[in-house]
């Protein structure tokens, strides 16, 4: 289950919790380790991942940013959209995974980017809203 934390794990630097799955990043290798359900494939990180910087674990789904090159990779569930990173997107420094949308803060200029669901506004980033340098997505917000 999403508790049970592999015994092999070692030490980690981040540790993110979704509705039903864990994700951990080993301190010693920056290698991404998920647990818990994984009906959807968001517990099942991707052979090509490598090295990881940030990780943010949502609903059904999760993402992380690549230590090179500070690019985003999603997986899991796709029904609205939510692990379909924009190609124009660019460098990350943030990622946050909701229920059924993604944000993230992009290094280049502080900008936040979301896409995914949008039915409570959730992807809707106001456009006045200028740099920041963080973000946290909820369940439908």
């Amino acid at each position: 289950g999403q508790s049970s934390v592999p015994q092999d794990l070692g030490e980690v630097s981040v540790v993110n919790s979704g509705d039903h799955h864990t994700c951990a990043v080993r301190a010693a290798d920056g290698q991404l380790r998920c647990w818990g359900l994984d009906n959807e494939g968001q517990s099942s990180v991707p052979l090509y991942l490598g090295e990881v910087s940030a990780v943010s674990a949502g609903g059904y789904h999760t993402c992380a940013v690549r230590a090179a090159g500070g690019q985003v990779s999603c997986w899991g569930s796709d029904s609205d959209g939510q692990t379909s990173v924009p190609q124009d997107l660019g460098e990350v420094s943030v990622v946050s995974s909701g229920g059924d949308h993604t944000c993230v803060v992009r290094t280049a200029d502080g900008q936040l980017r979301c896409w995914g669901a949008g039915s409570q506004g959730q992807s809707s980033v106001p456009q006045d809203l200028g740099e920041v340098s963080a973000v946290s997505s909820g369940g439908d917000h």
